[in-house]
């Protein structure tokens, strides 16, 4: 079976990523996530507030289609404040200014930045610390392959500056007007509409908290079951929702099958979701993985998202002190 992938992480791929399929399956529906708290998120005087569901920019161009989602913030055994997102969103393609570091590198110095994409005058919120695999080791002339995401895992842990300000609140995305030019922003990034967005038009407000981890009732982390049904929030995807005047939706469909700790899926995900937070609809409170990447196979395409739990599983099994071990999610 030959099976192509797309990626979804900026110049990876130039085409709007969503499920496509055949006759006698099942479209994946778009479902309303009920907001669990009507409080406002409380900002640190002295820092920036970050979490899940944020779009991340991984240089100072906003014009560059190659953003991705954060999936879960917490801090690790040593006390940092890191994130999660995709390891094939480091910025290691040539015509890169600033590039991430070598896959499965442990970073210390701050010198591979990543900044929120809505607030980039902020400056960097945090840096690179470690990548587990991206398309930079796929052989010579093959092109976006997945042998380095299959054989090994795919996640990023960025430590956050000491400044931030860690929240379990998910906020929806703004609805943004059109540019100065009448053009109207275009949320899924491709095309000949800007990727600067216009002026807001519908601020973001609270949504929901994301405050625990998918386990068990002994506390072990859990990989979705087949059959079970798994949500997107994704920042491109609910970026879409949220222009068409429904910000508080998002992307969900039943798990096929799983393999590896990954969750093979029919829930729609776009370019720029990639590392955004994935859960087990009704649990929108519980980080259940993250997105990666899509399959085009026979006799569907696969949305395929890594769970929590292998990541967990890989950063905990590392030696000595690594960024991320011992992941405690911001609970607030």
């Amino acid at each position: 079976m030959k099976r192509s992938t797309r990626y979804l992480a900026g110049l990876l791929t130039t085409a709007a990523l969503t499920a496509s399929l055949g006759a006698g399956t099942a479209q994946a529906e778009p479902v309303q996530v009920p907001s669990s708290t009507t409080s406002t998120v409380a900002v640190a005087q002295s820092g920036k507030v970050v979490a899940a569901g944020m779009r991340l920019a991984f240089d100072e161009n906003p014009m560059h289609p190659d953003m991705c989602t954060l999936g879960a913030v917490g801090t690790d055994s040593q006390g940092r404040k890191v994130g999660i997102t995709a390891g094939h969103c480091n910025p290691w393609e040539p015509i890169r200014t600033i590039k991430g570091p070598p896959p499965r590198v442990r970073t210390l110095a701050n010198t591979h930045p990543v900044w929120d994409w809505r607030d980039m005058a902020a400056g960097p919120i945090g840096w690179i610390r470690w990548v587990s695999a991206d398309q930079s080791e796929c052989p010579a002339g093959s092109g976006l392959c997945l042998d380095p995401l299959i054989a090994g895992i795919d996640y990023m842990v960025i430590e956050f500056a000491d400044t931030v300000a860690l929240s379990s609140q998910v906020m929806t995305v703004p609805k943004y007007g059109p540019d100065a030019s009448g053009v109207p922003f275009n949320p899924d990034f491709t095309g000949p509409a800007p990727y600067v967005p216009g002026p807001i038009e519908v601020p973001s407000e609270p949504w929901f908290k994301m405050n625990a981890i998918s386990a068990d009732s002994a506390g072990n982390p859990t990989v979705a079951g087949a059959g079970q049904t798994v949500c997107n929030a994704g920042s491109t995807t609910v970026q879409g929702y949220a222009q068409a005047g429904d910000p508080k939706t998002v992307q969900c469909g039943p798990v096929i099958f799983n393999q590896a700790g990954r969750n093979y899926s029919w829930a729609g995900m776009k370019q720029g979701d990639s590392g955004g937070p994935m859960f087990v609809k009704g649990k929108p409170n519980e980080w259940a993985g993250i997105a990666s990447w899509i399959v085009n196979g026979f006799p569907t395409q696969y949305h395929v998202y890594t769970s929590a739990k292998k990541i967990l599983d890989d950063m905990n099994g590392q030696s000595g002190d690594f960024p991320g071990k011992g992941f405690m999610i911001t609970n607030n």
